[in-house]
């Protein structure tokens, strides 16, 4: 079987020659690139300076002689503008530390603070900045630049400056770009595709930052955005609204331009859970903001054979049922550790209506403080049960941090490699 046809079979919940691997196609299931410089050099590859697609998060690309040593079956359609705003085409080397380089898009620049801090500033120095790298740290924290407003105030013409600020259609230049690397990848590469794109991520943390913006207005920060739910719902179903026209256009100028050469695409990164519970009541979540996902879901799947991928970290399976009616395809994470996402009880209730695309291995624990011999035999346990009949891509909960023994993710990837179809 090709990695398409793996990935393909698993997507339609049948059961493949052996279940799907993932390292890096999307944003939510990649590696910092100080753990990827880590697994160069135990493996012997040649250490090129990792090239970094996801800025904030400062996630490495794969390089190919890595993903076949993974055996990698998915691959990401990534965005042009990365989440500063600046194009993923032409890399630098870049000094994070003394001795240790990275490749950062050629147009984005990073300056030190006093106290030794990373800084990214979207208006220049002599501003605020709008995400903060302290010294020692992995990866960006946001800055949300909130504005004093009157949240029992707030109209639909404010949601409009608030939503032209955040979201835009596609551009000729992100349209050809799309169209381009997806015959690249589907023509020069076996490879399941994965859109990653997250063209509706209603209410999420990143855009509700806009590290890439000079000046933002309306709801910026997330005390405030729980405050403006409850209080001032009008306002969220006016900015969803026009979210979603958005993004049905995109979706729609997005078809035109890779056809079926796609087999999924990434919907929403916003995240509803906590560890223990829901960031919102169920109540909430179906009424202001399963209408406008449905809508989106409905128009792929009459329109196109995509599936469609959900990404929400933490206990949310009060919200599956909403999930599955909605029209999602894909369920990514898959906490394992959260309150009531077992592997057991969610593939027995949702098996045959949901993909689970992560939870192979717990990143909270067992990746980065286990023996290689647990993360082989969780790995084991959760492939057997979540891989059970198909419908299941093994990569762990989330990205793979700093952190991670080089020896943990190869023991992990080694053990998903070895189980067949079941």
């Amino acid at each position: 079987m090709t990695s398409r046809e793996r990935l393909q079979k698993t997507l339609n919940h049948q059961v493949p020659d052996r279940v799907p691997i993932d390292l890096g196609s999307t944003f939510v299931t990649g590696i910092n690139f100080q753990a990827y410089r880590k697994l160069q050099k135990f493996f012997g590859v040649p250490e090129t300076s990792p090239r970094i697609i996801e800025p904030m998060q400062m996630l490495s690309r794969i390089e190919p002689e890595v993903m076949k040593l993974f055996n990698c079956d998915v691959v990401g359609l990534n965005p042009l503008f990365n989440c500063f705003g600046s194009r993923n085409l032409h890399y630098r080397d870049w000094d994070y530390a003394p001795g240790i380089q990275c490749g950062i898009p050629e147009d984005l620049n990073f300056y030190r603070n006093w106290n030794r801090n990373w800084a990214f500033y979207p208006a220049g120095t002599d501003h605020e900045p709008s995400a903060l790298m302290p010294h020692g740290q992995a990866y960006f924290n946001l800055i949300y630049r909130q504005e004093k407003i009157d949240i029992d105030e707030l109209t639909p013409s404010d949601a409009a400056g608030h939503y032209s600020s955040q979201f835009s259609k596609y551009s000729d230049e992100e349209l050809l770009y799309y169209e381009s690397q997806t015959e690249y990848l589907y023509n020069h590469t076996d490879y399941g595709i994965i859109a990653n794109l997250n063209i509706l991520a209603l209410g999420g943390y990143i855009n509700m930052a806009a590290p890439w913006l000079k000046k933002v207005r309306g709801v910026r920060s997330p005390e405030l955005w729980f405050q403006t739910m409850l209080l001032n719902p009008e306002y969220v179903q006016e900015l969803f609204s026009r979210q979603t026209e958005t993004a049905l256009q995109n979706v729609k100028m997005l078809k035109e331009a890779v056809g079926e050469k796609i087999d999924a695409i990434f919907v929403s990164g916003t995240d509803f859970g906590t560890q223990k519970s829901l960031m919102i009541s169920q109540e909430v979540f179906s009424t202001l903001f399963k209408p406008y996902y449905a809508q989106v879901n409905d128009w792929i799947h009459a329109n196109t054979q995509w599936k469609t991928f959900y990404h929400s970290c933490g206990a949310v399976y009060n919200l599956i049922d909403d999930f599955v009616e909605m029209g999602v395809d894909i369920l990514n994470p898959v906490q394992i550790s959260a309150e009531g996402m077992s592997p057991k009880r969610l593939k027995e209730q949702y098996g045959d209506k949901l993909v689970f695309w992560g939870g192979g291995i717990d990143t909270q624990y067992t990746l980065p403080s286990g023996t290689p011999e647990e993360v082989m035999s969780e790995v084991r346990k959760n492939t057997a049960i979540l891989g059970k009949n198909g419908g299941f891509v093994f990569t762990p909960v989330h990205n793979v941090q700093a952190d991670v023994p080089p020896e943990n993710l190869a023991a992990a990837y080694r053990a998903a490699a070895s189980c067949e179809g079941v």
